[in-house]
């Protein structure tokens, strides 16, 4: 049995899996700890009494849109100013930072 190592989706540090860490039920992204990730618990729909043993459902800052991935930044971006990810390059390339769509 192997230890595979993660970088945590807030601040990018690696951790090990055979330690402690937190992985989002809603998303699915890893965090170096509970805090860094901002867990949250919410009431399973299926054991609201929470006596059934369900695995907690749990929410991050990801998923509650608290901060974004610099990808997620990314694709939320490209989307807003309707150009594709080749054309942001050609633009970067080029220099061009005050040439997007909506920009002053």
């Amino acid at each position: 049995m192997g230890v595979d190592f993660y970088a945590c989706a807030n601040c990018g540090r690696t951790f090990p899996d055979c330690g402690y860490y937190f992985s989002c039920y809603t998303c699915n992204h890893h965090f170096c700890s509970n805090d860094c990730g901002g867990r949250e618990v919410e009431q399973d729909p299926n054991d609201p009494d929470g006596t059934k043993g369900y695995e907690e459902i749990t929410t991050c800052i990801l998923c509650r849109k608290e901060d974004a991935t610099d990808y997620q930044l990314l694709k939320f971006l490209l989307n807003h100013f309707k150009i594709t990810r080749e054309q942001a390059m050609e633009l970067y390339r080029n220099g061009e930072q005050g040439n997007l769509p909506g920009s002053s």
